[in-house]
């Protein structure tokens, strides 16, 4: 994909997963925290010029990009975008807004035990 853009960074184990399959995508990388819950230590950083952090002070939800105005100026091609969802909420709720878009090619890692989940709608 041209675009990925991650909800749930946490550590930073998927950026880094996403960058190295990956030198060429454009990455938003998104978590409302500056640092990673969980006792993991310190976030990894990507410091290429192609990952853009949406975190802590700068943290703007997924649901909130002006997606129309992106897809419009053509920062954002909704065919080669990847969304790839490990925040920890209502899945649901979290990908029908982007297929009012175009964007169809969308990950969910929320990773629980069999009837777990973060919302009773996930489990």
């Amino acid at each position: 994909p041209r675009l990925v853009v991650e909800s749930g960074v946490n550590a930073g184990q998927s950026t880094y997963f996403i960058r190295a399959a990956s030198p060429t995508t454009e990455i938003f990388a998104i978590d409302p925290l500056d640092d990673p819950i969980c006792n993991q230590g310190d976030r990894w950083i990507d410091t290429s010029e192609k990952t853009t952090y949406y975190t802590g002070e700068k943290f703007k939800d997924l649901l909130d990009f002006e997606w129309r105005d992106l897809i419009q100026t053509m920062k954002v091609d909704p065919k080669n975008t990847l969304v790839f969802i490990d925040d920890h909420l209502t899945v649901i709720e979290r990908i029908a807004p982007l297929t009012k878009y175009g964007i169809r090619h969308v990950i969910v890692e929320d990773n629980y035990k069999i009837f777990e989940g973060s919302t009773n709608m996930d489990r």
